[in-house]
């Protein structure tokens, strides 16, 4: 049996605002991205970090989930890198902060090379 999801965020754990551009330059609007402090999830031991993206795309309620609260952090950080990194505004260069296109959030790609490879295995089996 799998672990029911919690309904309840609370308060944000952290908060980035970044800047979305339209095609002449000019400040269009904030993409703010929300990560929640971590939670125990089910009964295995397994944590969860809920985390938004507001602004862009899909403004969907998502999480990642990890063998502790730090891993669910980590691996929301790479989520929401991986998913803003992909997203048409920040290819075409239209997504920054603090004026740069490193919008400072780790990628998966990045996660691989950093992380011990038994750890890496188990992600995925």
């Amino acid at each position: 049996m799998t672990a029911r999801l919690p309904l309840t965020t609370g308060q944000p754990l952290a908060t980035r605002k970044l800047d979305l551009y339209d095609k002449n330059g000019k400040l269009e609007s904030k993409v703010i991205v929300k990560i929640y402090k971590p939670r125990p999830w089910g009964k295995g031991g397994s944590w969860m970090c809920y985390y938004k993206i507001l602004g862009m795309g899909r403004e969907k309620l998502r999480y990642a989930a990890g063998a502790d609260a730090i891993q669910a952090v980590s691996l929301a950080l790479v989520n929401i890198g991986t998913n803003i990194y992909a997203s048409p505004e920040a290819k075409s260069g239209l997504l920054k902060w603090h004026g740069a296109g490193n919008l400072g959030f780790p990628t998966f790609d990045e996660a691989l090379i950093e992380a011990p490879t038994d750890s890496v295995l188990r992600l995925f089996l």
